[in-house]
């Protein structure tokens, strides 16, 4: 349930004294690694290209819920220490049912974690769940540009990572700062950046304005479950994470989730492929009786259209629908 997350960095405060001898639990995953190259410009101009992450960072503790409140977790095998989670980035809760939520406290001596709103009710005494520290700008694009984008005085100059905001349908603007003895992760109002969360299924612009290619390496584990996405009226900025095989339009489960059907593209939820020559491709679900399946725009059928693992994809959909919390199997 995304919408338990918050585009805020987590508070995490600690309300009680260590736990002597408790140890970190110590989590078994496969890990993957993935290596995108991003475009220089050819000439004059700029130009924009796609990245996503294919990985989740490893987790750092795994336990179950043995009781659940409204706003709060109770583990009580957890084996926490009052240093454990101190100086990481934001933190979340990823639960085996597909929802995930930052944590805003952890109460060790209560063996408690809290969260800032409600847990949905698939969240029941019993599920596994793991604890994990969010992607961030400068953990993904280093804390001091190691990514070697073209660094400036203002987001004019420099290169530019563009953050699509699904819940605003608005962008974020991102660049590192070099400017007088000045560095590092701001927006465009110079604010910090580095910190600023990145959810492992949101896609990605790199806006470049130097010439070159660069390559951005990434590594981590997949989840060993599903992973549950909101989708929210108009665009959806998405990159296909946590999978190492492609996967089909027919098997991507959006219709159970409550993806709009219809006649045609311009009365559907789309699904848009975002192709290399900067292009993109329309996909909906047709409704007609004893033609129903995903068509492209032109009516070819496309159910067997694929999307590779760290593709970037647009899922649209059509207002005044609600959000909808679509599942993705792994």
């Amino acid at each position: 349930m995304k919408t338990l997350k918050s585009s805020l960095v987590a508070i995490i405060t600690w309300m009680a004294l260590p736990v002597f001898g408790a140890a970190i639990e110590t989590v078994s995953e496969s890990f993957v690694g993935s290596a995108a190259v991003i475009p220089g410009v050819q000439g004059a101009g700029d130009r924009v290209s796609l990245f996503s992450l294919r990985a989740v960072r490893p987790a750092l503790y795994a336990g179950k819920v043995t009781a659940v409140s409204s706003t709060t977790i109770t583990d009580t095998g957890a084996n926490w220490t009052s240093t454990q989670f101190t100086g990481r980035d934001a933190l979340y809760a990823e639960f085996a049912n597909g929802v995930e939520a930052d944590v805003q406290q952890f109460n060790v001596s209560a063996k408690k974690i809290s969260f800032p709103g409600p847990l949905p009710p698939s969240v029941t005494t019993g599920v596994a769940y793991r604890i994990r520290e969010h992607h961030t700008v400068a953990q993904i694009f280093g804390n001091a540009n190691q990514a070697g984008l073209l660094t400036g005085a203002n987001d004019a100059t420099a290169d530019t990572i563009l953050h699509y905001i699904p819940e605003t349908q608005e962008t974020r603007t991102y660049y590192y700062l070099n400017f007088n003895g000045f560095n590092g992760w701001v927006q465009i109002d110079y604010s910090g950046a580095s910190n600023i969360v990145i959810y492992p299924e949101q896609g990605l612009m790199i806006r470049r304005r130097s010439g070159g290619d660069i390559t951005l390496t990434t590594s981590g584990p997949l989840k060993p479950w599903a992973t549950t996405i909101t989708v929210f009226p108009g665009y959806n900025l998405l990159g296909l994470f946590n999978r190492a095989t492609p996967v089909a339009l027919d098997n991507l489960n959006l219709l159970p989730a409550g993806f709009i059907t219809g006649a045609n593209s311009d009365v559907a939820d789309n699904v848009l492929k975002l192709n290399p020559d900067g292009t993109s491709t329309k996909y909906f679900y047709l409704n007609l009786t004893g033609f129903e399946g995903w068509y492209d725009f032109s009516y070819q059928p496309a159910g067997q259209v694929t999307l590779e693992p760290g593709t970037v994809f647009m899922l649209y959909r059509r207002a005044p629908a609600p959000a909808l919390d679509w599942t993705l199997a792994p």
